[in-house]
């Protein structure tokens, strides 16, 4: 063989190995590398052969031979069929591993999306992207783009990465849980659970940390802010919620404790060359010098003007999926539905409204007040529940008035419905964060307990929860998220439901409830039929994920429109493939539904000719963007009645600054912002890797199963659920499915809705026949036949000239010709060789004459769905050898050519494939 040897078998490790370096230390020695880890997958570390061996002994090898050196050098008869059909197999297979670069036809807990991807390949491979701000907007998954961009840079730094991810306390259970499924494993420390360690020098390798428990400190007592700011050194910071960081006078002179402390980490704490890490979905807020102090964590100069590029800001209108289609289905927002409370609840409001009525100056009296009428419009439950708090933190709980309001209440907040009167006070006493000051215990408080109690045995709460019922009743057997801002009222929807639904039919969410009661709520509610409802308090309108359900209703008001928007946010997700729809209940004349109908009317004379869709999500964003003091102060003003003159120009003013707020804000961002690229998914779909199991791996079609389809058609006002055809197969007796939809709404012959496992390219079912196709043997037994990959193929002359017209053009070869594959495995020097950088094919077809012509990924791909129907010859044609081989060594000293500091590449010739075009 004239050419210099590849591929050899090594007395010091299992498997076809690459041969690519030979050095004389007195004696010839030679460097030799394994398979890509791809092929290893499900594997542990004691099965895998080693990744590079260095200064082996040359006599130590076998040299195997390429196929290009089997395809010419057999004389003796071989059985070619059998041989050739292994060699376009162990071709197709590799061609699928190689060309699914982003791992997309693997079986994921977390399957990246091409937004997410295109994102985590941008910072990765951009080197001034040390500090980035991650923007995306509510719903786009920016927990999952943090942990797929660590799992990125701790695969490219050797699996050794130092990360400290700081999310608000609400937050850490759903990002340990998010990192969790990407296989991450961090360990937690908040007041649930210290189970990290945080230690200068001597910290655990990847922490999810409560922000909140970072920057609590005591005076001679606890210091965490000093635990947390003296750990690391750390590779990655990661912040979520970022714009808490924000609150810095305008100068940036006069951090808060949670800015400070990351601004120590950032400057004391981050390892050379580390990264930080911001993520918030409203990171203007439209206050730009507190933007302007957020940008300066995003520059080690701590110029705001150096941020530019290092923003990544996108919409939902910016996304699609993969092949270009809407990700997201349509959302519909109904117009609030009224109800009439009637004559008591509109004199309760008003008692309420004079009772806690503050001095001008006293601003914490007035927020006290906002959110007293607040939670009297939720429920009579909610509100006297408050004012009985009041009562009983200003001294009342002798009051007989007092104590007959706090029985009312049982059972509170989970207790029981026969609790003690004297335990029940002492928890109404407890401090919390609505209790500001004591007030009087006049005549007045007690006519407002009255009259909350008289609500409460007339059972003003059914008017409410009879519009829900009407709602379920209009969805049969389909799954509702209601939202509720108090726990009380929670509590008594919790009631009400089941004793409509039945009990287990409704799971719940609260401040009041553990981190692990609300993990199973959330998985009953995904999972269980029988559960229908499930009812939340505002600590379940952050960081979860319940697209089971297309319904949600608010079912009280929350004063910031923001926080309506993160509550649909947690319905409207990936995986929705039928129409949102929203439901809003206001009290009729309450201030709320005066107020919110005023403010969408004036934004509609801002903006005219926007569809319903996107004026609901702009709504949500201008609205974010008023001062929430200014809206609370329009909507405290009466409990009941018109808006005044002077308040509706108020609020047509507060609307139109508003919009201009957004309007400023988006252009600033989106001109700070980096310009993302899409990312190449590669010609392998799911299509090709259901061809191969089911024609080189005997899966069999199962017929009669389908599954759901989203359809949003443009300028349609409701998206379409599409019934399509799924590919189930029986793999080994058991139903099996490769799209990314398995496991989505997909129905059995009998129109029930079942579960299918998925399989992938790292699935047992692949991987492992594939390892003995390529030519790594799981044992030594006679009955392996290792594949050579040489082979002989025949196909229709028509589709071969169609195939190389519209690839190779008029000068490609006529009459078929030889397809040589390699595999590219580059390794990284700085690891000791020890690291997979990147994994590649390299293909051509080599004509008569010899000369060759490289294959693009669409050539490549169209050829191999070509040769699916080949015929296997029996008899070798004439083939010119040295021109093959020359062809094939030129093709080789190239692939294998690279600079000092460039990756080492590791060649594996895999594949001869001599394609005569016949007829």
């Amino acid at each position: 063989m004239s050419r210099q040897q590849l591929l050899a078998r090594s007395t010091s490790a299992a498997g076809l190995r690459s041969v690519f370096g030979r050095t004389d230390y007195g004696y010839p020695t030679v460097a030799h590398a394994s398979l890509p880890d791809r092929l290893f997958s499900g594997l542990d570390e004691a099965e895998r052969p080693s990744t590079v061996i260095v200064a082996e002994p040359e006599d130590d090898l076998t040299p195997v031979a390429s196929p290009l050196d089997v395809l010419l050098g057999g004389g003796e008869p071989r059985p070619w069929p059998a041989e050739s059909r292994r060699a376009l197999c162990r071709t197709e297979a590799l061609w699928l591993l190689t060309e699914d670069r982003h791992r997309t036809l693997d079986v994921q807990a977390v399957e990246p999306l091409a937004h997410q991807l295109s994102l985590v390949e941008h910072v990765a491979r951009s080197p001034h992207l040390q500090r980035v701000l991650i923007a995306d907007e509510v719903g786009l998954g920016k927990t999952i783009e943090a942990g797929l961009l660590i799992a990125r840079l701790k695969e490219a730094n050797g699996g050794l990465l130092r990360v400290l991810y700081l999310a608000p306390a609400a937050l850490v259970a759903n990002v340990m849980d998010e990192l969790e499924r990407l296989d991450l494993h961090p360990r937690e420390w908040s007041a649930a659970r210290q189970e990290a360690r945080l230690r200068p020098n001597d910290s655990d390798p990847m922490v999810v940390a409560s922000l909140h428990r970072a920057v609590y400190s005591v005076e001679g007592g606890t210091d965490h802010f000093a635990t947390v700011s003296q750990s690391g050194p750390w590779d990655v910071l990661i912040v979520d919620e970022a714009h808490h960081l924000t609150d810095w006078s305008e100068d940036g002179t006069s951090p808060q404790s949670r800015l400070r402390l990351v601004q120590d980490l950032v400057d004391r704490r981050l390892a050379p060359g580390g990264r930080v890490i911001l993520l918030s979905g409203t990171p203007h807020q439209g206050n730009q010098a507190r933007f302007q102090n957020l940008l300066r964590l995003l520059d080690p100069s701590g110029r705001p003007a150096a941020a530019e590029g290092r923003i990544i800001y996108r919409t939902k209108d910016d996304i699609t999926d993969w092949d270009g289609n809407p990700l997201f289905p349509i959302r519909r927002v109904h117009s609030p539905h009224t109800v009439e409370g009637g004559v008591v609840w509109r004199r309760w409001f008003t008692e309420v409204h004079r009772l806690l009525a503050p001095n001008p100056e006293d601003r914490a009296a007035a927020w006290r007040r906002a959110t007293a009428l607040q939670w009297c419009a939720s429920s009579p439950q909610a509100g006297l529940a408050f004012l009985v708090r009041m009562a009983v933190r200003a001294g009342g709980g002798g009051s007989p008035r007092v104590r007959e309001a706090a029985l009312a209440l049982r059972p509170y907040r989970g207790g029981s419905p026969n609790e003690p009167i004297e335990s029940l006070l002492s928890r109404l006493g407890s401090p919390d964060d609505e209790e500001d000051a004591p007030i009087d215990l006049d005549p007045l408080l007690f006519e407002c307990l009255q009259t909350g109690m008289e609500l409460i045995r007339t059972d003003a709460l059914g008017v409410k929860v009879a519009a829900v019922k009407g709602w379920l009743d209009q969805a049969p057997g389909e799954k509702f998220v209601l939202f509720a801002q108090p726990v009380e009222t929670v509590e008594a929807l919790v009631a009400r439901l089941e004793s409509i639904l039945g009990p287990g039919s409704v799971v719940k969410i609260s401040g009041m409830v553990s981190i692990e009661d609300r993990r199973r709520a959330q998985r009953a509610f995904r999972e269980d039929r029988a559960v229908r409802v499930l009812v939340s308090s505002r600590a379940g309108g952050e960081g979860i994920n319940l697209q089971v359900a297309r319904h949600l209703v608010h079912f009280d008001v929350p004063w910031n429109p923001m926080d309506m928007e993160q509550r649909v946010g947690r319905v409207h997700r990936y995986g929705s493939v039928r129409t949102i729809e929203v439901f809003t209940i206001v009290l009729h004349g309450s201030r709320e539904e005066r107020v919110l109908a005023r403010a969408r009317a004036r934004l509609g004379q801002i903006v005219r000719d926007i569809d319903a869709e996107r004026f609901e999500r702009l709504f949500a964003r201008t609205m974010a963007l008023v001062p929430l003091e200014e809206l609370a102060a329009l909507m405290v003003q009466e409990g009941f009645g018109e808006l005044h003159a002077d308040d509706q120009d108020r609020l047509d003013r507060l609307v139109q600054e508003g919009f201009h707020a957004w309007e400023a804000s988006d252009r600033d961002l989106r001109d700070r912002h980096a310009r993302l690229e899409a990312v190449e998914r590669g010609e392998a779909t799911h299509a090709d890797l259901s061809w191969f199991l089911s024609n080189r791996l005997d899966a069999r079609a199962v017929e009669g199963w389908t599954r759901q389809s989203l359809v949003v058609a443009a300028g349609a006002s409701e998206s379409a659920v599409r019934e399509v055809p799924a590919e189930v197969m029986d793999l080994g007796g058991a139903w099996v499915q490769v799209s990314r939809e398995a496991g989505i709404g997909i129905l059995n012959p009998d129109r029930e809705s079942t579960r299918v496992k998925r399989v992938g390219l790292n699935s047992a079912e692949f991987i492992g026949p594939v390892r003995r196709i390529v030519g790594e043997p799981e044992n030594a037994s006679d009955e392996v036949v290792p594949c050579r990959g040489a082979g002989l193929l025949r196909v229709e002359r028509a589709s071969w000239r169609e195939w190389s017209d519209r690839h190779l053009g008029p000068e490609g070869p006529s009459e078929g010709g030889v397809l040589l594959v390699w595999v590219v495995r580059s390794l990284d020097p700085e690891s000791g060789l020890r690291r997979e950088v990147d994994v590649t094919w390299r293909a051509q077809i080599c004509g008569k004459s010899g000369v060759e012509t490289n294959l693009s990924p669409a050539a490549f791909a169209d050829l191999l769905r070509m040769l699916r129907v080949a015929r296997f010859p029996v008899n070798l044609p004439k083939l010119d050898a040295p021109a093959l081989q020359a062809s094939a060594e030129r093709t080789e000293t190239a692939l294998r050519r690279t600079g000092p500091r460039e990756p080492v590449r590791c060649v594996f010739p895999m594949a001869a494939l001599w394609i005569d075009a016949e007829g």
